[in-house]
């Protein structure tokens, strides 16, 4: 039987990470102030290759593909830094 060979480790130059943060609600249609008082933002977890974060925004992707001259990002994700609960490296 052929031995496998051994998959060359790859560098990112992006770290992976957990981003824990709070997402906008709304309700359609008439409520009653019992509505606002009983109900809260949602928590949502979204992981991610880290490409930046500043005062405004964290901004993270789901895929990296080298290209022959730059690197191309889908599926690019910009979470207002304010919603930010955490951001925890994963990798």
């Amino acid at each position: 039987m052929a031995k496998k060979k051994a998959r060359p480790k790859v560098q990112l130059e992006f770290p992976l990470v957990l981003i824990k943060w709070r997402d906008i609600a709304d309700w359609e249609g008439w409520n009653d102030l019992s509505m606002l008082t009983d109900s809260n933002a949602p928590i949502c977890h979204s992981v991610g290759f880290l490409l930046s974060r500043d005062d405004f925004t964290v901004r993270i992707t789901e895929t990296i593909s080298p290209g022959d001259s730059s690197e191309c990002f889908g599926m690019i994700k910009c979470i207002p830094t304010g919603c930010v609960v955490l951001v925890k490296k994963l990798r």
